[in-house]
């Protein structure tokens, strides 16, 4: 496990992100444990602590990466998008770029929010939280929709 930088903060992704929260209620509201989603993505990303990814490095991966997810979009290459997300999500992408959760949530809220591509989403968040039989096409529309009332108050 890589240790954060002294500037680190907590990153709790059920909380502290809208996607994360809309995630979880609707895999409450489907009869599963939230301990269950909180237990299956420590395992999956190898950590039980997570950290916001540092400002200078945020804006960096913040600007390199959806241009590239809107390539491989572009191009049909829905499984590079969602390797790239997991590599960012768990720190693989070079030495010097930590876990980056955080990047990888807003991304996937991105894509959520302005493409349409639910089948490939479900597939991104089984990736992630490792529930494939769970994380199906109406799945994402039911976060989609606990997002959309979220916004609208």
């Amino acid at each position: 496990m890589s240790k954060p930088e002294k500037s680190s903060y907590p990153y709790e992704p059920f909380k502290d992100s809208l996607l994360g929260e809309k995630i979880l209620l609707c895999w409450t509201s489907s009869n599963h444990k939230e301990q269950d989603l909180v237990d299956s993505l420590s395992h999956n990303l190898a950590t039980d602590k997570f950290y916001f990814t540092p400002n200078a490095v945020k804006q960096t991966l913040m600007v390199r990466y959806p241009t590239e997810i809107r390539k491989f979009i572009t191009n049909g290459d829905y499984e590079k998008v969602g390797d790239l997300l997991y590599k960012i999500a768990n720190g693989d992408l070079s030495n010097d770029e930590p876990k980056a959760l955080d990047i990888c949530m807003e991304l996937m809220e991105w894509l959520l929010t302005g493409f349409e591509i639910d089948k490939e989403l479900g597939q991104y968040f089984s990736k992630l939280f490792s529930h494939s039989e769970i994380f199906s096409e109406s799945f994402v529309e039911n976060v989609r929709a606990e997002y959309v009332k979220e916004l609208r108050g």
